[in-house]
């Protein structure tokens, strides 16, 4: 007899109140709706969701996306229903003050790594979505590091809680929607160890951006036109590394307590998540060696800006 649910915290509060809200009414397993292909499909007749978001990064209050883990498994993974939108959300930036320095630089990086897949991985002409995407990333730069130096800044909160809602809601990537492939890297990571998810992906992105280098060149160049002032890709990854240290946020693997040994079980995953037993989908498919590849890469970054400057 219940009639809507109140979901108050962050992403996984929000993601397990959307599941929540649409088995309460089939009586059907969770992970049904996740396995790939799925037993079951979200159909309708699901009870509405009033979120009260408390943590700035997913953006789960302002789209139809949903994450879980597989407690038994480890594997993480997410899906799309219009279902999934919330009725109401109520976006607070005070209720985000009490969110500690590094887990608020976790959901910095998660929020622009939703909108810089994208914006990299598509091949459509969508120029309009392509400047929404480059002022949101630069506010994401900019407003990470006044964050990072003053936790309490309410203006900086307002304007990152304004992003992470908007990351994912479909406007910033209208007309291109392109895959998450760093998304797949890291599920495995934030499934398996239990790290954040924003911390396993401030370790995917730099390893991720030099091997795929040669696939974005075109891209990076016009993303460090319109955000550095720099038309040259390699320059781009040098300023986005950067960044990250600005913030504390640039570490390897090594550095979030991952074993080698487990980078088997992290491509398996990830191919399972993507739903294809040999490749993930990118700009164009990344298969089980370059997988391990790029894993190998983000193991440990002491001499990143060595790597970078090989590139070509």
């Amino acid at each position: 007899n219940v009639d809507f649910i109140i979901a108050i915290g962050g992403g996984s509060v929000i993601d397990a109140a959307k599941i929540i809200k649409v088995i309460a009414k089939t009586g059907k397993p969770s992970w049904d709706y996740f396995e790939r292909p799925p037993k079951e499909t979200i159909k309708g007749n699901t009870l509405p969701l009033l979120t009260v978001v408390t943590f700035a990064a997913t953006g789960s209050e302002l789209d139809n996306a949903a994450v879980i883990t597989n407690s038994e498994t480890r594997d993480k993974r997410g899906l799309f229903n219009p279902e999934l939108f919330p009725a109401i959300s109520i976006i607070d930036p005070l209720l985000t003050l009490s969110i500690p320095k590094h887990a608020t630089i976790d959901g910095v990086i998660d929020m622009f790594t939703h909108i810089f897949e994208s914006y990299l991985s598509s091949n459509a002409y969508a120029p309009v979505s392509d400047r929404i995407s480059e002022g949101l990333l630069k506010e994401c730069i900019n407003q990470g590091e006044v964050v990072f130096n003053d936790p309490q800044n309410i203006d900086a909160r307002e304007a990152l809680s304004w992003i992470a809602a908007l990351a994912l809601s479909g406007i910033p990537n209208a007309g291109r929607r392109g895959p998450h492939p760093m998304h797949r890297l890291e599920h495995p990571i934030s499934g398996i160890y239990g790290v954040s998810h924003g911390r396993g992906l401030s370790a995917i992105m730099p390893a991720y951006l030099i091997y795929t280098y040669d696939l974005h060149k075109d891209r990076l160049a016009l993303f460090g036109e319109m955000i550095f002032r720099t038309n040259n890709p390699r320059e781009t990854i040098l300023r986005i590394v950067e960044w990250l240290k600005r913030i504390d946020a640039l570490n390897g693997l090594k550095d979030l307590g991952i074993k080698k040994e487990s980078f088997e079980a992290f491509v398996s995953s990830a191919l399972r998540d993507d739903g294809n037993p040999d490749f993930i989908r990118a700009k164009r498919p990344l298969y089980k060696d370059e997988i391990m590849k790029i894993y190998e890469i983000a193991y440990d970054y002491s001499e990143i800006e060595k790597k970078i400057m090989e590139l070509s």
